[in-house]
């Protein structure tokens, strides 16, 4: 019985020098340690931004004789001017205008401008209650420096286009053509470049635009 006091008070004293010590080491810091943090790291998104450069821009039309005349007559030339650019990360840039006719002026200009400049297309609207009635559109990649696609915020303003179209002379029976509205509109699209394959056309910038976009 003796003895076994005689243990039990042993075992007490080594787990008292254990909590002790374990009590110390707790207190002292004595395992060997070491740690680094970057309290400053961060990350930024990115953007794409484009601005009109000097102003909207313009749609007129232009006479010969009647030079003072600013309507669109048979023999009239369209013009567009504009120029934008970039002010943020680099960005594929295009352009689309669009020139929406009345219903009884597309349907007597058909497919008479069909034959313009490269770059212009014609689209009739076969519903005569759809709210296109017709439209000449045009579409460019915009580019600079020859054939460099990649616009960024240290390059100059670029011409959006300066693009001229002649009405058609033909144009000689004035019913529904006459004094009918015609509806300008401009859209100008910029894509990143970062990430991207670079397009060859406008409609491969509207392809990566529209994928940009997708659900």
């Amino acid at each position: 019985m003796v003895k076994t006091n005689k243990k039990t008070a042993v075992w007490i004293a080594v787990l008292a020098l254990l909590l002790i010590a374990s009590l110390v080491m707790g207190i002292t810091g004595a395992w060997f340690s070491s740690k680094l943090e970057d309290t400053d790291g961060s990350l930024t998104f990115g953007e794409i931004k484009i601005e009109f450069d000097g102003g909207e821009p313009t749609f007129t039309a232009t006479n010969t004789v009647d030079t003072d005349n600013t309507h669109l007559m048979p023999g009239s030339t369209l013009k567009f001017t504009g120029s934008v650019k970039n002010t943020s990360d680099p960005a594929y840039i295009g352009v689309k205008i669009e020139l929406e006719f009345t219903q009884a002026a597309a349907t007597k200009i058909g497919a008479t401008w069909s034959d313009l400049a490269t770059g212009w297309t014609w689209v009739q609207d076969a519903d005569p209650e759809g709210t296109h009635k017709g439209t000449l559109t045009y579409t460019k990649l915009l580019t600079h420096d020859g054939e460099d696609k990649v616009f960024t915020s240290s390059t100059a303003a670029i011409d959006l286009a300066t693009i001229t179209a002649v009405v058609p002379d033909t144009l000689y029976e004035q019913d529904g053509i006459a004094g009918s509205a015609v509806s300008a509109h401009l859209t100008v699209t910029a894509v990143q470049v970062a990430n991207t394959t670079a397009p060859d056309d406008y409609a491969a910038l509207l392809e990566l635009y529209n994928h940009g976009r997708a659900a």
